[in-house]
């Protein structure tokens, strides 16, 4: 067996058989934007064991889309950490991470699990830009 051959088999062997975490995040994405959030809610589930995996800009999408799918379902505690940790990761990465339609979700979440209109951002709000 070759280094290569060698290599590509420990790879394969190391990579789980139910999905990668990437995969698992557009999964959640199109159920919930479908609205089927119980599905999306088995999706982040599912993605949840491996988000180390995920870059910046999918772990602001599953924070942000499995918050909204928890605050969908009602999990009010589980959405408002969520969705605050979404907002944080959010600010420190770049706009076009999220569409100004799931933005705008988020914020208004968070404005009824807050209790009170919270802070919006601008463009000079974020880190990378």
């Amino acid at each position: 067996m070759t280094k290569q051959s060698a290599l590509i088999l420990a790879t394969l062997l190391a990579t789980p058989a139910c999905g990668s975490p990437n995969i698992e995040l557009r999964l959640t994405i199109k159920q919930y934007e479908q609205g089927n959030y119980n599905a999306a809610a088995q999706a982040c589930w599912d993605a949840s064991g491996d988000l180390e995996l995920l870059g910046d800009k999918g772990r602001v999408r599953y924070l942000a889309y499995c918050g909204l799918t928890s605050y969908e379902l009602g999990r009010r505690d589980e959405a408002r950490t969520m969705l605050n940790d979404a907002n944080r990761a959010y600010l420190q990465g770049h706009p076009g991470w999220l569409k100004p339609a799931v933005v705008d979700e988020l914020y208004k979440a968070l404005d009824d699990l807050e209790g009170q209109p919270f802070p919006r951002p601008t463009r000079g709000s974020f880190s990378k830009r």
